[in-house]
């Protein structure tokens, strides 16, 4: 009866951290730190220690850590006034892809004041759109529920998110073994809770689907994961990184089948919006993130200060692509290199070899690293989902990058990597023939 009574204490105090959390904005930066490292330590004794959890006090846990966020507008991001402009774009019969903000005559819109609100609020009003259809769809669907009005767009925004994750739930119950260590160890993280759920990252729809992606594919139930990983692709173009990690692992056949079942759903469903618009937005898009963005990043910061202090100015405008064409090429070897490797380690190998020579990596960007790390056994690595938060330093005055926060979250970082490789060798073979 004791160990109950704590337990129930100790869930209590979980919860509770949650709620605080969905109400603290980015400029408390100490606070929200304290709050959730707090968080992440109860969290941390779920996930390694023998807590005997029934799938009801899971799937309790589960909605109520996510409650509390639907009585606040996201905290911490202020992208959802670009998702709601473009929903509001869909219903007005527009297509988002090719249509700068700014550019746009307000005045010929349903609601030009609402319209005037939204662009006023975004941070990006001087560039197209570049999410892909899935979140279009959710996008143009919660401003047809919402109209202007913020919070019920926001909030239809979560149940979609709220809705998949519990779809992944039901999934990994019923279809992976020790399911339980996937659900407590992911869905019950911090990080995916308040970037997914509170701050409204579509990283959070995009994980379940690469997830079963992965899992299907393992059981070479090739069909299901392509159908899968485009679902991924859809939401969130990132997972086309991982195309190499797929492709390398299986003879021509199955090769061909995986790649043309991506290719053709992805021609269907991408062919609804202007394909042509949305390349060029993504030309555009691609450039100013390579080009121009830079944010809590790792690589490139070290070869900044080192190019920047001969150059004198920020090599950004080089150095990003190159980063990306090295980023590229280290991917594709490889993901040819270890083929053979367990599948979900070698797709968390690659995301992290991504994130690393990115020149931008916002928190939300470590979600798949998150399920990855569960996936492959690799429970050090949960750490950098709470390190990832210290990014958030950034928009303490004076804004701009905080060394000692961005050192510290890195740091942990390569030693958790290390200890990992210690405990058990990176990359080893896990097929035969």
């Amino acid at each position: 009866m004791k160990l109950v009574r704590y337990q129930w204490l100790y869930f209590l105090l979980f919860i509770l951290g949650f709620v605080v959390l969905a109400t603290l904005p980015r400029t408390a930066f100490p606070l929200f730190v304290a709050v959730f490292t707090a968080v992440f330590l109860l969290y941390g004794n779920l996930v390694f220690t023998e807590f005997r959890l029934s799938l009801a006090t899971i799937c309790i846990l589960f909605f109520a850590v996510r409650l509390p966020f639907f009585f606040e507008l996201p905290q911490l991001s202020d992208d959802y006034f670009r998702f709601l402009w473009d929903g509001m774009l869909i219903n007005e019969g527009f297509n988002p892809f090719g249509r700068i903000p700014i550019e746009e005559r307000l005045s010929s819109f349903k609601d030009p004041i609402f319209a005037q609100y939204l662009l006023d609020k975004m941070n990006s009003p001087g560039y197209g759109s570049v999410y892909p259809t899935f979140h279009q769809i959710i996008f143009g669907f919660s401003y047809f529920l919402s109209g202007a009005k913020v919070h019920y767009g926001v909030n239809t925004m979560r149940a979609f998110i709220v809705l998949t994750e519990l779809a992944f739930l039901i999934y990994t119950t019923f279809q992976v073994k020790d399911s339980k260590r996937f659900i407590v160890g992911y869905l019950l993280n911090p990080l995916v809770v308040v970037e997914g759920l509170g701050n409204l990252h579509f990283e959070a729809i995009m994980v379940p689907w690469l997830a079963v992606s992965l899992y299907s594919f393992d059981l070479r139930l090739y069909l299901p994961s392509a159908v899968s990983f485009a679902g991924s692709v859809l939401v969130k173009l990132n997972p086309l990184i991982l195309l190499p990690a797929y492709v390398f692992r299986k003879g021509f056949s199955n090769r061909f089948k995986f790649l043309f079942s991506v290719g053709l759903i992805l021609f269907l469903f991408i062919g609804m919006l202007e394909p042509w618009k949305l390349l060029g937005n993504l030309e555009s898009g691609f450039g100013l993130y390579f080009t121009q963005f830079e944010f809590n990043a790792s690589t490139y910061y070290l070869l900044r200060e080192a190019f920047a202090s001969r150059l004198g100015y920020n090599p950004i405008g080089f150095l990003g692509p190159a980063l990306g064409l090295i980023s590229l090429c280290a991917i594709v070897i490889l993901s040819y290199r270890y083929r053979r490797a367990e599948l979900n380690e070698l797709v968390l190998v690659v995301y992290l070899v991504f994130l690393m020579l990115s020149t931008t990596v916002h928190p939300w960007y470590v979600l798949p690293v998150v399920y990855l790390a569960v996936a492959s056994g690799r429970p050090l690595l949960l750490l950098w989902s709470c390190t990832a938060i210290f990014s958030y330093s950034h928009y303490v005055a004076p804004m701009g990058p905080k060394w000692i926060f961005i050192v510290a979250e890195y740091a942990i970082l390569l030693g958790a990597f290390l200890f990992e490789a210690k405990r058990r060798p990176w990359l080893q073979d896990a097929l035969r023939g």
